[in-house]
């Protein structure tokens, strides 16, 4: 079977141009069909009745400008919509140089004027065929990127991602306690993300807080938010993370830093679903959903007592672990291309 370099629709009313110049290719190796007016040729495109060997659509379309009923430039218009990448190369008498200058402004991809070396042209076809491929190749990237996983940048086509995602797709519809683990940058946050944007919650706030970014001093009132005057300061009301992301999704990382005051005062709002800011004296009820991330190991803090056992089994009701990329090493060219694209 031959193996052809590319499939070539040509268009020209002139029998001899366009038997000259399908022969010319079909000895380069591209497979061609030939038309001699361009609304057969738009039909035939349109509906993907070409019946090329590997496809029903062409790489390249070659046309005259000048032509009966449809010229080359209705034939680009009439095909933009539909076929915006397709590059087509326009071939003009030197009279029409002006038309097809103007014709490359609406979608043609380069332009031949008659007379013309067959070597030139060999080359013109040449780029557009480099350039259909670059196109399909980018198409490829963009759909093989979306099949993965479209929601907060998360990328990986690995079966170790692969089950992340039927996992992330499955736990968003639910309302229990998630713990995230992973090694630092493996995109914890993205994951919990993804969680909140696919649930019923996602048209309410997602806020995320590193409880190693704060000091434990500041951490209470940030999470629980304080009354005026409870502490030096203290101005205003202020809510807190917890009233913030109300009826929405708050994202605790690195919760194996949280010191046992703070645990014993998380666990309190698991369990009875309501805060007390600073100084206050009455709760507030809410309803958040927790998710939680840590890189480290908190079963081995259970037992050493940095960390409380009830706890933890109520953030843990299900489990996420993300994988590092040593671990996913299939992954590493989708999302090189993938960074390579948007920086």
């Amino acid at each position: 079977m031959t193996q052809y370099k590319g499939n070539v629709v040509v268009v020209d009313d002139d029998n001899e141009m366009r038997s000259m110049l399908a022969d010319f290719l079909a000895s380069q190796k591209y497979e061609v069909k030939s038309f001699a007016s361009a609304k057969p040729a738009l039909e035939a495109i349109l509906q993907n009745k070409l019946h090329f060997t590997d496809s029903n659509s062409p790489d390249i379309i070659i046309t005259d400008l000048s032509m009966p009923e449809m010229d080359g430039l209705e034939l680009i218009q009439n095909l933009r919509p539909s076929h915006p990448d397709i590059p087509i190369i326009l071939i003009t008498a030197y009279g029409s140089i002006d038309s097809a200058v103007e014709a490359t402004r609406k979608g043609a991809y380069s332009y031949v004027v008659k007379p013309f070396k067959l070597n030139d042209f060999e080359v013109t076809v040449e780029k557009a065929l480099s350039h259909s491929n670059l196109l399909k190749e980018n198409t490829t990237l963009r759909q093989e990127i979306k099949s993965t996983w479209n929601q907060g940048n998360i990328i990986g086509k690995s079966q170790a991602m692969q089950n992340i995602f039927d996992l992330v797709n499955r736990v968003s519809k639910a309302t229990a306690n998630v713990l995230i683990s992973g090694e630092s940058g493996t995109g914890k946050e993205l994951v919990a993300k993804s969680i909140h944007e696919n649930g019923p919650r996602k048209d309410r706030p997602f806020i995320a807080i590193n409880c190693t970014a704060i000091p434990d001093t500041l951490l209470e009132a940030e999470l629980f938010g304080y009354v005026k005057g409870s502490f030096t300061g203290a101005f205003n009301d202020k809510k807190g993370l917890f009233e913030e992301a109300n009826y929405g999704t708050l994202f605790l990382d690195e919760i194996g830093d949280l010191n046992l005051n703070l645990q014993a005062k998380l666990l309190r709002v698991l369990q009875e679903r309501e805060i007390k800011p600073v100084g206050a004296t009455r709760s507030k009820k809410i309803d958040v959903r927790i998710i939680t991330a840590t890189h480290k190991d908190l079963k081995q803090l259970v037992k050493e007592g940095e960390f409380r056992e009830d706890l933890y089994y109520r953030l843990s009701v299900i489990p996420i672990h993300v994988p590092s990329l040593a671990q996913r090493k299939e992954d590493i060219p989708l999302l090189a291309n993938y960074f390579l694209k948007k920086y």
